[in-house]
């Protein structure tokens, strides 16, 4: 079995994270969304009858694609109400989803993901909800100030036997750690790991508790703004075109009504574009309706920070990084995380990205 963090109660701000992955949120009660109407629907007008997805996530800033098609209205133009539930974890949605509780969910990649389908769970990955690419990373190793003002830490050599902070030991940013460490020739078992929160790793580097963390926006603005922590390097800087996060289906999508997991996609697909619109292609108009979008729908609501924070990349046709996907498993393995090795041909579903590509047309 995989370690778990304690659940704790998080204050409202502390929630935000991206979905590198054992963020905890305050879980609220579901609730229906339907979305405004909007600009004219990609693939022909909409049924009149809107069919309910019930989506589960997280409150996070990785979450942009599917919260932009909700409040753009791409969802109820593909004939699709979002009914949301917030989760604390993206663990906490594998049951539900197997057992047809919610429709779709999204999260980071983990060994308990993989574990879970290796056992047979059905669920299948059918899109990206973040990767590392230049100039949109997912994490940050932050060192404590003092540790680098006085030089006891000049390089990735001098984390030996230090304290490193992670939300999770069993998710895919162990990856980014050990490329991190790798830097000064050390590897994972040569730091001491805590698992925390990622709110608790402030005052845990403010008080000297820890010697440094693994930490996502707003955190790493949050770490350099108050004086705790250096930026020592980001995530894409050395493991590029890293998979954190992923969009799953349950059975219901996959087997029982495909044709709305398709229809679903395309919206998504489109808040994806709309996204790379304004934070990627500069079109002004689309990065400040994509930032309403996240301060309605996530806990990072102050606007300001959206002009300092990095954002995770998210690709404009859903695509996954198989490659990274493999190289996290491995790793699980390696580290007696995760029970054996899934062949991603099995848990990964094209269909529906390939589908939402075809009607919305190249990027």
């Amino acid at each position: 079995m995989l370690p778990r963090l304690p659940r704790r109660t998080l204050p409202a701000l502390a929630a935000c994270a991206l979905l590198a992955g054992a963020l905890a949120i305050g879980a609220s009660p579901s609730r229906s969304v339907l979305a405004s109407p909007g600009a004219a629907a990609a693939a022909g007008p909409a049924p009149e009858q809107l069919t309910r997805v019930r989506l589960g996530e997280l409150g996070i800033l990785a979450g942009a694609g599917y919260y932009v098609a909700i409040e753009k209205g791409f969802f109820a133009e593909q004939g699709i109400e979002v009914d949301t539930t917030r989760f604390t974890t993206a663990a906490e949605m594998i049951a539900p989803l197997a057992a047809g509780q919610i429709d779709a969910g999204a999260g980071a990649i983990s060994a308990g993901l993989f574990n879970a389908m290796a056992r047979g769970v059905e669920l299948k990955v059918v899109a990206d909800q973040g990767h590392t690419q230049p100039g949109y990373p997912g994490n940050a190793l932050m060192i404590r100030r003092d540790l680098v003002d006085s030089g006891q830490v000049r390089s990735a050599a001098d984390l030996r036997g230090r304290r490193i902070a992670v939300p999770s030991a069993s998710v895919g940013l162990m990856t980014d750690l050990r490329a991190f460490l790798g830097e000064g020739g050390l590897i994972v078992n040569d730091a001491r790991i805590d698992e925390m929160s990622f709110p608790d790793m402030l005052p845990a580097l403010a008080n000297s508790s820890i010697d440094a963390a693994v930490t996502v926006e707003p955190f790493v603005t949050f770490t350099v703004q108050r004086g705790l922590g250096v930026l020592w390097r980001w995530d894409a800087e050395v493991n590029p075109d890293h998979q954190i996060g992923v969009i799953l289906y349950g059975p219901g999508l996959v087997r029982e009504q495909p044709d709305v997991g398709r229809r679903w996609m395309a919206a998504y697909v489109r808040g994806l574009r709309y996204f790379n619109d304004g934070f990627v292609r500069g079109d002004a108009a689309a990065r400040e309706e994509t930032i309403a979008a996240l301060m309605q729908r996530t806990v990072v609501r102050e606007r300001a920070l959206y002009d300092t924070m990095a954002l995770v990349g998210l690709d404009p046709d859903g695509a996954l990084r198989l490659p990274s996907m493999r190289a996290d498993q491995e790793f699980f393995v390696q580290l007696g995380l995760q029970e054996r090795l899934v062949d991603l041909e099995t848990v990964v579903d094209p269909q529906f990205v390939q589908y939402a590509r075809q009607v919305l047309g190249p990027y």
